[in-house]
């Protein structure tokens, strides 16, 4: 897992909407979290942004403190690149800061804080943790320190950006500024499983047990020099207890059908061939 910090953007304008042009990596349709803070915002009920036109989901808002904290995510299906961030949350003048983090990791949101500091989260090895906070905190007291810290350039409350990569679980993880007005989100990897991968594995035992097949075959052809049938069961019970008989009484029962059906068709089409 490896996430990438882009910048932490910050502006003032006498506009309701604020844009910015900002880096989500090379890679066509990363996984973006912005961290945000809102100068007369935290009246707004559901904040918004949005990334080359695509919608970020929102996931964690302090909506008690000026300014509003807030924490997007979501994946920038089909871009990559610098791409324009709007943000049309806010006052007649406002001050706006975006931090922003992009990842090419199949990752989702698995747990979220809506401040105030401390935030306790129960934490694998692997997570990441992203937090804000304004009027220049620090998170030294943390369970462990922030991986990186991120300063507002220009930001009239000083925001601060913060991110983790856990290196150990934790039941009982803390990140905590030292200014209560903070927010904080765990993200954490997506396992998936395909079942190309399982018909894989089973093609290949098939093509195991046909080849195991076909060797015992031969043997039996060969054990035909022998003058008593006696010698010739003795062969059989032997390479079975090796080879075949051992690998099939491991199969499940539905595992064994299967392959004695293809193995009778087989059989089938070769007679109709002759």
């Amino acid at each position: 897992m490896a996430y990438t910090f882009s910048t932490i953007n910050s502006g003032s304008d006498s506009s309701s909407t604020y844009t910015a042009n900002i880096n989500i990596g090379p890679t066509i349709s990363p996984f973006i979290i912005v961290a945000s803070a809102i100068q007369n915002g935290f009246t707004v009920n559901s904040p918004t942004l949005t990334v080359g036109g695509i919608s970020l989901n929102l996931v964690a808002q302090d909506s008690v403190n000026n300014p509003l904290l807030v924490i997007f995510s979501g994946i920038a299906t089909g871009l990559s690149g610098t791409q324009s961030f709007v943000l049309p949350n806010g006052g007649p003048f406002t001050t706006r800061t975006l931090c922003v983090w992009y990842t090419s990791d199949n990752i989702s949101l698995n747990q979220a804080s809506n401040g105030p500091s401390p935030s306790v989260f129960n934490v694998n090895t692997g997570d990441y943790i992203f937090s804000i906070a304004f009027n220049n905190p620090t998170y030294s007291t943390s369970t462990v320190p922030p991986s990186n810290t991120h300063h507002s350039i220009g930001g009239v409350f000083n925001e601060v950006g913060a991110d983790w990569t856990i290196t150990s679980s934790n039941p009982i993880f803390n990140v905590i500024s030292d200014i209560p007005e903070q927010i904080a989100a765990v993200y954490r990897t997506i396992i998936t499983t395909t079942a190309t991968g399982g018909r894989q594995v089973w093609e290949q035992e098939l093509d195991d047990l046909t080849l195991a097949s076909h060797k015992w075959h031969q043997r039996l052809i060969e054990a035909n020099s022998f003058k008593t049938g006696e010698e010739i069961h003795r062969i059989a019970q032997e390479l079975g207890s090796k080879g075949g008989m051992a690998r099939a009484q491991s199969l499940t029962a539905k595992h064994r059908s299967d392959i004695a059906t293809k193995a009778a068709q087989t059989r089938w089409q070769s007679n109709k061939n002759r």
